[in-house]
């Protein structure tokens, strides 16, 4: 079919996106899609390739010790932290990104859970629990998101287990 020049640019566009989008999620669940991260920034964000874009993605449910910036120092464990996610995500084959509703945070990051193909492991591995498991991050109590039963429990684990930001003190983010 022919279209007048105007149509056939926009007929070629939509044709465009909806490939796009279709390859982008075809790989993988249809709440997931594969991204590349690019660099760690702290032990919750991270920047990726997404779409051929650049994103910044903050990890959903969980919130770690806050790195040095703006004058103020590191937090204790800021640095395990971040070299924890540096290295879950070192051994993932593949990452995917499940954005849980329009979930943008002040900063313009978005908000999602990062999945990690690791291989000998059959499922993927959520990022977010692991940290909460190794007691080097917070689960978010402040907003209902997927999951949030369950991040609750794993944090409370961590404490009992007395692991990372919970080994000394109570509760106190110490080395």
């Amino acid at each position: 079919m022919h279209y007048p020049p105007r149509l056939a640019g926009v007929s070629r566009t939509l044709a465009l996106v909806f490939w796009a989008v279709a390859s982008v999620c075809s790989p993988a669940r249809a709440d997931r899609v594969p991204i590349r991260v690019v660099r760690v920034i702290d032990g919750d964000t991270v920047v990726a390739r997404w779409s051929g874009r650049k994103v910044h993605v903050r990890l959903l449910g969980v919130d770690t010790p806050e790195r040095a910036r703006d004058g103020r120092p590191a937090e204790p464990f800021s640095r395990r932290a971040t070299e924890f996610t540096r290295a879950w995500l070192g051994r993932a084959d593949r990452v995917d990104l499940e954005v849980a509703g329009d979930r943008v945070d002040v900063h313009g990051r978005i908000l999602g859970f990062l999945w990690l193909h690791v291989p000998g492991k059959k499922e993927p591995i959520n990022l977010s629990e692991e940290l909460l498991k190794a007691g080097l991050g917070r689960a978010i109590r402040f907003f209902d998101y997927p999951g949030r039963e369950r991040f609750l429990a794993l944090e409370a684990e961590a404490r009992r287990a007395h692991r990372g930001i919970w080994g000394t003190g109570r509760g106190r983010r110490t080395r």
